[in-house]
């Protein structure tokens, strides 16, 4: 099954249609559109990402890894209708479908679920990236899979920032944000996924940058283990 959800808006879900035409590219060194793309799908391995039969990252991204740096994992991408080609497997196509990059725009590809050779779970988010000057700013996702609602708390200095709460698995949701919503001071937090009864998953101390934006998602399995165990993946994001 070959499914993407385009998140263009906090609450509309569109399939991208295939069979659009495809526009010339004249840009030479102009404008550029920037997608960051994250691998959840468990059991995956690398995948990379095609436009137009260019690599967009030549390093596959391996499950639990993003593009990109710790600090900002955008890369560019031609803007304009661009024939969009995910592979986990060199030569067999998980997704081939045609989406329009708008200059100047910020885009977000999440692979998640259980992968299956020739076909994806793939989420596709329009990042809102009007972050505060002064403060790191957070979204939450959370693709454990098998998981009821999860929570994920902040800790600093005997201080709690509940930055999720009873947040369902992506695949039982109705909404998703595309905006970097939950603001505080930068630092270093102690990070805490919790299961719905209130057990500790996953904990990490993590490094919060001043206006920066941060997809803190939760990936793995509920009884998983080792690779598979649930746990935090933290994605940077900054504008160019």
């Amino acid at each position: 099954m070959k499914r993407l959800y385009f998140i263009s808006g906090i609450v509309a879900f569109l399939l991208v249609a295939t069979g659009c035409l495809k526009e010339e590219d004249n840009i030479g060194n102009g404008p550029r559109a920037y997608l960051s793309i994250v691998n959840a799908g468990l059991g995956s391995p690398g995948i990379r990402l095609f436009t137009d039969g260019e690599a967009v990252n030549e390093t596959a991204v391996e499950f639990g890894g993003s593009t990109g740096t710790s600090t900002n994992s955008y890369l560019k991408v031609k803007p304009g209708v661009r024939l969009m080609t995910i592979e986990a497997v060199a030569g067999q196509p998980a997704l081939d479908k045609n989406f329009s990059f708008t200059a100047g725009k910020y885009f977000t590809l999440l692979q998640y679920d259980t992968f299956r050779v020739n076909s994806a779970y793939l989420l596709l988010t329009d990042d809102d990236l009007q972050l505060n000057d002064t403060l790191t700013n957070v979204r939450f996702t959370n693709l454990v899979a098998g998981s009821n609602a999860l929570d994920l708390i902040l800790i600093k200095n005997g201080d709690t920032i509940r930055v999720a709460n009873d947040v369902d698995y992506f695949g039982m949701q109705t909404t998703v944000s595309k905006s970097f919503e939950v603001k505080f001071y930068p630092g270093t937090y102690r990070m805490e996924l919790l299961s719905e009864t209130g057990t500790v998953l996953s904990s990490e101390d993590v490094d919060l940058a001043v206006k920066t934006g941060y997809s803190l998602i939760a990936i793995g399995e509920r009884e998983g283990t080792g690779e598979r165990r649930p746990r935090m993946m933290l994605v940077a994001h900054q504008a160019f």
